[in-house]
Order: C-alpha cells, then sequence, then structure tokens
C-alpha cells in the first residue's frame, strides 16, 4: 500500500494496481487495511474471522465516519479485488494465490479438490504428478499406464473411469503418436468428455492439446498436420511405430528427470486453469518446451476436415456421373 498524500492511495497487487481517491475514502482504505494486514489492535482474538459488522462498527468508531461510507468503501474494496472472503482463519499459499488473482480461494479449493477428472499417466512419471496435484490442491489420483499392458486391458479401465460421470480427463507422458494416446484420445470423443494431454518426448515437452469434443481438433488432427508435409520414409516409420505398439503400451522416450519434473508441473498449471474455469492456453494448440532452455512457442492447429477419429461421420454421396435408368413396368421399358 502507498499512500501519496491524503487524497490518494494506491494499492498494488502481483497482478493489477488499484487506486483510491478522495480524504474519506483513503481514510477508510487505511483503517480497513490496518485491522486486516494486523498493524492496528485486533478486534478479535483466538483466530476467529472478522465480519463485515465488526469492521464496520471499528472503522466508524476510529475514524468517526458515517457507516454507510464505510459499508460503501468495503464493498469497493471487494470489488476491486482488494479483498477476499474465507472461512478460514489461516490462508495456505495456494489461497492467496487465487485470492490475489480476484478468485474466492473457497470457490477454487472446492473445484480443484472436487475435479471431477479422470487422470492417467506413464509409470515414470507417477510420484512425480502426484506431488504437484497434492501442491496443487487437485483432489485426483493418477492412474498408472505400465509399460506393455494390453491396449485390450486398458480399454477396459478407461471405459469404466470415463463412465462414472467425470467431466474431463487428462492422459500424460505418452507420445501423441502412440496407439496409447490414439485409444484415449478416440475413447474421449466417444464418451463426449474433454481431454488434455501433456507428453516429455526426449528433448521436447507439450503441454495440449486440450479437446473439446465436437468443436476443437483433436490429437489425430494434430498427428495429421504433423505429417501433413512428411517424406514416405516418415510415413513409414509412423506406421510401422503404430503397428510394433498396436497391442500393448510401450514405453516413453528417455527424458532428463529435471524436464520431466517441470513438464509436469507446467501440466499440472494447465489442467488447474481448466478445472477453476480459466480459458484454458491449450484449447485449439499445445506449448511446446524444448529442453535446451529457449523460449516456449504455442503452435496452434485447426481440425482436419475428415479426420477419422472426430470429424462428423457423413453419409457416402452418389459420383457426380451416376446414370439411373428407367424402371421396367410389365416388360416394357420406358427411357427418359
Amino acid at each position: 500500500m502507498i499512500e501519496h498524500n491524503e487524497n490518494k492511495l494506491q494499492i498494488i497487487f502481483a497482478n493489477h494496481t488499484v487506486t483510491f481517491t478522495t480524504p474519506i475514502v483513503v481514510t477508510c482504505v487505511k483503517q480497513i487495511v490496518d485491522v486486516l494486514s494486523g498493524r492496528s489492535a485486533p478486534l478479535i482474538t483466538d483466530d476467529q474471522l472478522v465480519t463485515d459488522d465488526q469492521l464496520v462498527a471499528h472503522v466508524t468508531a476510529e475514524a468517526d465516519i458515517d457507516p454507510k461510507v464505510v459499508l460503501y468503501v468495503l464493498e469497493l474494496m471487494d470489488s476491486s479485488h482488494c479483498l477476499y472472503r474465507s472461512s478460514e482463519a489461516e490462508l495456505t499459499l495456494l489461497d492467496a494465490y487465487y485470492g490475489a488473482l480476484g478468485d474466492s480461494p473457497e470457490m477454487s479449493r472446492t473445484r480443484l479438490s472436487t475435479p471431477k477428472l479422470a487422470l492417467f499417466c506413464s509409470a515414470r512419471s507417477a510420484d512425480g504428478l502426484e506431488d504437484v496435484l497434492e501442491d496443487a490442491g487437485i483432489g485426483c489420483t493418477p492412474s498408472l499406464i505400465e509399460a506393455g499392458e494390453t491396449i485390450q486391458e486398458l480399454e477396459k479401465r478407461v471405459e469404466r473411469a470415463l463412465a462414472l460421470g467425470v467431466s474431463r480427463a487428462a492422459l500424460f507422458d505418452f507420445s501423441y503418436r502412440s496407439p496409447t494416446a490414439a485409444f484415449f484420445n478416440r475413447a474421449a470423443l466417444q464418451a463426449k468428455v474433454s481431454v488434455l494431454f501433456g507428453n516429455c518426448d526426449g528433448l521436447i515437452g507439450r503441454i495440449g492439446p486440450f479437446v473439446l469434443p465436437g468443436s476443437s481438433p483433436c490429437l489425430e488432427c494434430l498427428n495429421s498436420r504433423f505429417l501433413s508435409n512428411s517424406t514416405a520414409d516418415e510415413l513409414l516409420a509412423f506406421r510401422s511405430y503404430r503397428l510394433r505398439n498396436q497391442h500393448r503400451a510401450g514405453a516413453p522416450a528417455p527424458a532428463h528427470p529435471v524436464f520431466l519434473r517441470a513438464i509436469t508441473a507446467l501440466f499440472v498449471m494447465e489442467l488447474a486453469e481448466i478445472i477453476t474455469l480459466k480459458p484454458p492456453q491449450t484449447l485449439g494448440g499445445f506449448i511446446e518446451y524444448p529442453s535446451s532452455g529457449i523460449v516456449p512457442v504455442r503452435r496452434s492447429f485447426l481440425r482436419v476436415p475428415r479426420c477419422a477419429e472426430c470429424a462428423p461421420k457423413k453419409a457416402p454421396r452418389f459420383a457426380w456421373n451416376a446414370v439411373f435408368g428407367s424402371p421396367d413396368v410389365k416388360g416394357a421399358r420406358y427411357d427418359a
């Protein structure tokens, strides 16, 4: 808080600054901030919460200001995200973060703790992913996919998870070109469940795409765009890779442990944005992080018109040169 003079006071936050003017408003704001920050004598003890009525009464008595004016200033600070309300006496770092953004810590905590999420990951990333999920407040335990697990068994597990009333799904640490990712993409589309993909593939980490069934490009659209300018050798390698792993889940490519943890944390951050209903960065695109430290790049891509997975199925149309002969009626033939 910076007081320039009796007519102007500013409160500086991480992402915005709020300016208050006129002496009576500046005085009210100072009194409210002093009480809530603990600089003045506490209104109550034993870690109880300060109510609006207590705060208004205190400022009215200390500064001799009309209670209606104090209440107006309090609502002004509330609407400009200078204050956030909580039923907890002690706030966590996560609560303070969402409060600084102007969100309700309690609402954010509730959404994160009950995400209605089906999350699958590779065995090697499970421990790190669980730790970051806990730090982010996301109440979800990832399901492990072991290298060598049959696709048939995986299909059963994924279908059971998606049938439990989840509203979103996520897959982490499997190559986007793998049969495992292709199946997960297909299963989410069929269940009409939004899905976020993430991967740490050797020297490249990718967050996204976030797929909304029927509205945004899917993972197979991305693969098609990747391969649109490929040579015959690269297409052959892609098909051979999928054929070789079509019956069992493959192992992820080797990656530096620190880089893997960093991509894991970024993946969970994007997942938290989606769960708390923030605009996702990965809708219709993905973010690519090179391990060499080069600036990350967001790459956009469009739906493939005839994508085998997400394009609406249409009845085959007749060829332009279709010929329809006249019908035979009682042995006679009538030509047009």
